[in-house]
């Protein structure tokens, strides 16, 4: 058995010991090839305890790179290590991630990994725990894969021009009545936007999608309690999926409200605008008023698209983007 034990630990170190040198080889190329960060990476790196995260750079791939070695490459991928779903894998400061692949999500998950590196202080150091971890109980349930996995996302981070473009997107499938597009869309958002993973990116698209169409398609006799249903369930993945909670009941019910203000304006004394502050600012347990602008730019692109249909045109969709942009980027400037 002592035997056994020692030809085993040999292996184990043997192992390690190329693990370690090809670690060191992908790094060293990920640093010299790769891009810094860009603005709000270099946040998202710093709001995940990165420390020198100026020193980090992430290089884009057709394909996550793979061991030469046989052993280590068999060993790698019997633990989940490589494989489809991979898109992205770190080594010291140097990321690489897969060509169309670098979300905020994405990203920012394998900074959570370039800070277990510096806390383990080396690559070999880090490789010390982690090999051991994925032959023991694979990359699922690898502890510090766990760890980088469960982090919360921080719905103060985004990128304002995409989400701009998403939403834009969505307007347009959604008064053309194209909802097998918007159901894509809402699962592109929710993936950038809210930093969802993909089990909880196609709930929530689900959730919203559901309301979204229920209450485009019965103007008039709107189930209230349906629609406020639907969206409760998906602020309740949002807010679980937050590092900051919010009350997801109470914005159901002023998200569902804006929605009755913006079609059956005369009984509501409540503007618009005012709607569309008060439901956002209850996301980020904020004061409305600091969202007055981002309000004012989003009702102005409703208008035009409302003006449109009252006279049978198609809406001015290059300027209903231009306010969005201008929507998302004080939102963003303002929940800081």
């Amino acid at each position: 058995m002592e035997g056994t034990a020692n030809l085993e630990n040999n292996n184990l170190e043997q192992l390690l010991g190329k693990a370690i040198v090809w670690a060191q080889e992908q790094s060293q190329v990920a640093l010299e090839m790769g891009t810094p960060l860009n603005e709000l990476e270099s946040e998202l790196a710093r709001a995940v305890g990165v420390e020198h995260w100026e020193l980090v750079r992430i290089l884009e791939v057709d394909e996550i790179p793979v061991p030469i070695d046989p052993e280590l490459k068999a060993k790698a991928e019997e633990a989940g290590l490589f494989g489809p779903s991979i898109a992205g894998i770190t080594f010291d400061h140097g990321i690489y991630i897969k060509k169309g692949h670098r979300t905020e999500r994405l990203v920012s998950h394998e900074l959570h990994h370039v800070h277990q590196y510096e806390q383990a202080k080396s690559i070999r150091n880090f490789l010390q725990n982690y090999i051991p971890q994925l032959l023991s109980v694979g990359y699922a349930n690898a502890p510090l894969e766990l760890d980088a996995q469960n982090h919360k996302n921080n719905l103060k981070k985004f990128n304002p021009d995409k989400i701009a473009e998403l939403d834009l997107n969505m307007w347009q499938a959604y008064y053309s009545h194209n909802f097998f597009k918007l159901f894509i869309l809402l699962l592109h958002l929710n993936h950038e936007f809210f930093g969802l993973d993909y089990f909880h990116t196609l709930q929530a698209a689900y959730y919203s999608a559901s309301a979204a169409i229920n209450f485009r398609l019965n103007r008039g006799k709107e189930n209230h309690e349906l629609i406020i249903t639907k969206l409760t369930k998906f602020l309740k993945i949002i807010s679980d999926n937050n590092i900051e909670k919010f009350n997801y009941k109470n914005v159901a019910e002023l998200e569902f409200k804006w929605w009755m203000i913006d079609r059956y304006p005369k009984p509501y004394q409540t503007s618009r605008e005012e709607g569309l502050a008060r439901a956002m600012a209850a996301i980020y347990n904020t004061d409305y008023v600091k969202l007055t602008e981002y309000a004012n730019y989003r009702a102005q692109a409703m208008t035009l698209q409302d003006e449109a249909k009252t006279v049978g045109q198609e809406a001015d969709w290059e300027k209903i983007g231009s306010l969005l942009k201008q929507s998302f980027n004080s939102l963003y400037q303002n929940i800081q």
